[in-house]
């Protein structure tokens, strides 16, 4: 998958789920067994939907990059945090702190763990060729 590719889905599923958690996070989060909301948890459920918009915005400030070097760091760098944000999810299902549709966060988190890993294993192999030339 292409560096393009992977940054337009990143900018996609961030920027929905970030208006959701902006917009209506006491819904968006009772799908997922989370209830008893207050003033005081609604307010870090909005700044994540905000930390969401940034994650998107980046993503698609991003896209026109074709630097292979500068690419590839970018990628080492989202490998990290997208296992944190699958083992984290992982965690918060197998702990009943929420129900069963929490697990397509986890996959959403694990393919993009997954397109990072494959995407610089690639990206280093080609940039490793061009070196070799």
């Amino acid at each position: 998958m292409s560096f393009r590719t992977i940054q337009m889905l990143v900018g996609l599923a961030a920027g929905a789920f970030g208006v959701a958690f902006l917009l209506a996070p006491e819904l968006i989060t009772s799908y997922y067994g989370i209830h008893d909301w207050n003033s005081t948890t609604v307010v870090p459920a909005r700044l994540y939907g905000v930390a969401l918009l940034m994650v998107a915005g980046a993503a698609y400030a991003c896209l026109p990059i074709e630097d292979l070097a500068l690419q590839r760091r970018i990628a080492l760098a989202n490998i990290p945090t997208t296992a944190l944000g699958a083992l984290v999810s992982l965690q918060s299902v197998l702990a009943g702190t929420t129900n069963a549709l929490m697990w397509t966060t986890v996959l959403i988190f694990g393919f993009f763990t997954a397109a990072w890993w494959m995407f610089r294993a690639d990206a280093w192999h080609v940039g490793a060729r061009r070196h070799a030339t």
